[in-house]
């Protein structure tokens, strides 16, 4: 994970300062609307793509397969942690962010737990890109090939950048912002 920032953190703050200026809850709400929905719509799109190319050209290029099968326990894991995020960790932080906000307290809100645990799916996540990555040579669709082949490693590409946005936000971002809110609360009492 540590590569992953080092690799996007000053384009995105560069190009997308303002995240920083959100609240907790507004950045939330643009990380499920905007990642987590290009997340599930791409998902299912890039893996028929994939079984596609495989299908066609799986004979002169055997990587395929294992791209395949990269591709798709990156997006089980993907399905299976945005419905954590979505149903559990989330709710919990848009509440300490209102308890914060009213100068209130929250007692029993388990937040530690559920970050750790998403920030190792994120580097499971970025594991499984980068298998990817270097299997498809950075994305670089063969120059002889069909276009479905080169529009999956387009949507690859474009599905990775997302990614690394999407944790980036969620990592430096969202997750310290609810520990220190945490935090600040807990030593006013």
């Amino acid at each position: 994970m540590e590569q992953l920032n080092k690799l996007t953190i000053a384009q995105i703050v560069i190009q997308h300062p303002q995240y920083e200026s959100l609240s907790l809850s507004a950045l939330i709400d643009l990380i499920v609307s905007k990642h987590h929905r290009f997340v599930k719509d791409y998902c299912l799109s890039i893996y028929n793509h994939l079984k596609s190319i495989a299908g066609k050209h799986g004979d002169k290029y055997p990587e395929l397969k294992k791209v395949i099968e990269l591709f798709s326990e990156l997006k089980d894991e993907l399905e299976q942690h945005i419905k954590k995020e979505e149903l559990i960790l989330f709710p919990r932080i848009k509440r300490i962010e209102e308890a914060y906000n009213r100068n209130g307290n929250v007692h029993n809100i388990n937040i530690e737990s559920p970050i750790a645990i998403m920030e190792t799916e994120h580097e499971t996540v970025y594991l499984l890109l980068d298998a990817i990555r270097k299997l498809t040579c950075d994305y670089s669709a063969p120059k002889e090939i069909c276009k479905t082949y080169k529009l999956c490693f387009d949507e690859l590409k474009l599905f990775e950048q997302d990614l690394h946005l999407h944790i980036h936000l969620q990592n430096n971002i969202l997750f310290p912002g609810a520990l220190r809110m945490q935090s600040e609360m807990s030593h006013a009492l």
